[in-house]
C-alpha cells in the first residue's frame, strides 16, 4: 500500500509528486486509493505513439520523456514530466490516443492508476482538477518553448538546459544517463553530445562517469544554458505553484 505521507513537499527522503502534495488531503487520498506504486528502470517504454491511453502516471522520483517518433524511427523529445506534473494530459480533453511515445528517462517510482478510474474520480475533486488543467497549460507552453529552443540555440546551451530541467524534475543533481539517449532526445549525433559533455566537464560544471551524471556547479550551468531554462522556470512558478 502506498503511504500518502511520501507526497509531503517537505519530505526529504522522497520529493513526491508536487501536484498531489498541494491538494487537500481528502482529494489526495481519493487518488491514492486508486493507485499502485510502481518502479520503472531507465529506458522503460510506458506506451507507444498512437496507443490507447489506459494508464495515468504521477512521477514520485522518476522522470518520463515524451518523444515524437518519425517514420524513419528517429526520436525527438517534445518535453519531460517529473515530480512537477503527470502523464495523461490528453485525457483531460477526452483524447484517448497517445500523441507521443512515453519513455522512462530517469529510473524511479511512479503512482500508476487506470485511466477510467482517474476520469471518473477527478470530477468530484475540484482542486486536483484545477491543478491538472494548469499543468496542461504549462505543458502546452513548454512544447512551444522547446520548439523555439531547438531551432535557435546551440547544442551546448540546449544540453545545459536539458540537464537542469532533469535535475529540477527529480530533485537531484545525480542521475543515470547515456550519451546515446541524450543524443536521441536532443536530435543530434552522439559525437556532438560527447564533445559537449566533455566541454562542460572541462569547465567543472558536470562530471560524467560510467553513465552517471553529476551537476557540480548549478549556477555555472545556468549561465551556459539558454534563456529557455529561465523561461520554463518562470512558467512553472506562475502556473504550478
Amino acid at each position: 500500500m502506498f503511504d500518502p505521507a511520501q507526497l509531503r513537499p517537505d519530505d526529504g527522503a522522497d520529493p513526491g509528486n508536487q501536484i498531489l502534495a498541494r491538494i487537500p488531503s481528502a482529494e489526495r487520498e481519493a487518488i491514492v486509493e486508486l493507485a499502485e506504486e510502481v518502479v520503472f528502470p531507465g529506458r522503460h517504454g510506458l506506451f507507444d505513439q498512437g496507443d490507447q491511453i489506459d494508464r495515468v502516471y504521477f512521477p514520485l522520483t522518476g522522470m518520463v520523456s515524451l518523444v515524437i517518433v518519425l517514420r524513419n524511427g528517429a526520436t525527438v523529445e517534445a518535453m519531460t514530466a517529473g515530480r512537477e506534473g503527470f502523464i495523461g494530459v490528453p485525457l483531460l480533453h477526452r483524447v484517448t490516443t497517445a500523441g507521443f511515445k512515453g519513455i522512462c528517462q530517469v529510473e524511479g517510482k511512479f503512482l500508476e492508476l487506470p485511466a477510467d478510474a482517474f476520469l471518473s474520480t477527478i470530477v468530484r475533486l475540484p482542486e486536483l482538477t484545477r491543478r491538472l488543467l494548469r499543468y496542461a497549460q504549462f505543458s502546452s507552453e513548454v512544447l512551444g518553448q522547446s520548439a523555439a529552443c531547438n531551432g535557435m540555440h546551440s547544442l551546448q546551451q540546449r544540453c545545459a538546459r536539458w540537464l537542469l530541467v532533469t535535475s529540477d524534475a527529480i530533485c537531484a543533481t545525480n542521475f543515470t544517463l547515456t550519451q546515446e539517449f541524450l543524443a536521441q532526445m536532443l536530435a543530434v549525433r552522439r559525437s556532438g553530445v560527447t564533445v559537449t559533455m566533455a566541454a562542460l566537464a572541462k569547465r567543472e560544471l558536470v562530471s560524467y562517469k560510467y553513465r552517471q551524471v553529476s551537476i557540480l556547479d548549478v549556477a555555472g550551468l545556468r549561465n551556459v544554458a539558454c534563456e529557455c531554462y529561465g523561461t520554463i522556470k518562470s512558467k512553472a512558478a506562475d502556473l504550478l505553484a
